[in-house]
């Protein structure tokens, strides 16, 4: 029985997503981004989705050099790098189901995976800052 609880605990904090709304200082809002917040979620992020919807957003407890891949993503995707002051320093494409790494050239405390196109079609270029966010 403790095995099956601690199993159940283990599936819940891989698959199951907090979803965020970030307001941006700009005035943009994007509602209902699913957070990734713990290593497992950092590793499986957008992977093996048929529907990448509202993106994902990926945080850091400090800010690190981070680096992303597109193994098992079917749909390309825009990821913006925000530093420890929450402002946008770098955005970069990816291409589905690669392997090359996209890395961020500073350290970084959240990191924004859109479509790709998802940064200009909502307004958001570098030095935008994300001025709050509400997860629940």
């Amino acid at each position: 029985m403790k095995f099956a609880v601690l199993i159940a605990i283990f599936c819940v904090s891989l698959f199951a997503d907090k979803l965020c709304d970030i307001e941006f200082n700009n005035g943009v809002k994007l509602l209902s981004v699913p957070l990734a917040d713990t290593i497992e979620q950092h590793k499986k992020g957008l992977s093996n989705r048929n529907d990448i919807g509202n993106g994902m957003l990926f945080s850091w407890h400090t800010s690190k050099n981070a680096c992303f891949w597109m193994k098992n993503t079917k749909e390309a995707l825009n990821v913006g790098f925000f530093d420890k002051n929450r402002k946008l320093f770098q955005i970069e494409t990816m291409q589905p189901l690669s392997l090359e790494s996209h890395c961020s050239d500073k350290e970084t405390l959240f990191a924004l995976e859109l479509k790709e196109g998802g940064f200009d079609e909502n307004n958001l270029s570098i030095n935008v800052k994300i001025a709050k966010i509400e997860c629940r």
